[in-house]
Formats: C-alpha cells, structure tokens, sequence
C-alpha cells in the first residue's frame, strides 16, 4: 500500500475519500502483467492489538501492454508509479 493524495469518490450516494492505492500483482513473468487495484479510505490504524484497514471505495483490473511490461522495472516502486499513473493519482513520498 502507499499514501496517495487525496481522492473524492461517489460511493453509494455518498463522496468518500481515497487515501491510499493498494495494488496486487498477476505476472506471468514473461511478457505480461495485470493487477488488481483498491483505494481505500484510510491507510491501516492500530487499535489495542487489532489492525483495521480503511475501507474500498474503488476497485479494479489494470493490464499492462506488451511495451509497458519490457518498460518495468519489475519493481514494486515502479508497479505503483505506473498504477498511480493510469488511475490519475498522485503517491505522496
């Protein structure tokens, strides 16, 4: 996961804010890679010995093409530059 700046999403009839992009990886190594992407509300808080994550308010499936997979680092770094990039959002170091 990474913070991102904040984001406004209509969920449910309602403007939900996105504060951090988590992504999971489908590579096949080789030529290709797809990743299924969440914006969640807030980045994970600890309460007591419980973790809770923030809540989805958007969520998807992002393909890399041909020439963006030869272009990757294989990074996560670069996985999420590259992610940020397509959804329009921008990762706050």
């Amino acid at each position: 996961m990474v913070k991102i700046q904040d984001v406004s999403v209509w969920l449910s009839g309602q403007i939900k804010t996105a504060k951090v992009l988590n992504l999971t990886a489908y590579d096949n190594l080789s030529t290709s890679a797809n990743f299924y992407y969440e914006l969640r509300e807030e980045d994970s808080i600890q309460e007591g010995d419980v973790v809770i994550s923030g809540s989805v308010v958007a969520s998807g499936n992002l393909s890399m093409t041909a020439e963006e997979y030869q272009a990757w680092d294989d990074s996560n770094d670069g996985a999420y530059a590259w992610a940020a990039g397509k959804l329009n959002v921008v990762i706050i170091p």
